[in-house]
């Protein structure tokens, strides 16, 4: 066994192109293979859907429903809330 550099190591990815499948971790099995190019297929989903959340976010902190709840850390999350614009009111 030889280490593998954090980055910079080619795990290759989900694709029809045999070349784009080729991996530098190959030898380790295919299980661990597949683990890590699922791994990077989620992290860039779950990146993608961070970035299409943030509007949604933004638009959600313009709220003041939330101002006079004293706990710090749930007042901030709730600004993030849906309901921190006082639609439920309408």
């Amino acid at each position: 066994m030889h280490p593998y550099a954090l980055i910079g190591t080619n795990t290759g990815r989900h694709s029809t192109n045999k070349g784009s499948r080729k991996s530098d971790i190959e030898e380790l099995g295919e299980g661990t293979c597949l683990y890590f190019k699922f791994l990077k297929y989620f992290m860039v989903l779950f990146f993608i859907a961070a970035l299409i959340s943030v509007p949604a976010t933004l638009i959600n902190l313009k709220g003041i429903e939330y101002e006079y709840v004293s706990d710090g850390i749930h007042k901030y999350v709730a600004y993030t809330t849906l309901g921190s614009l006082g639609s439920y009111m309408l």
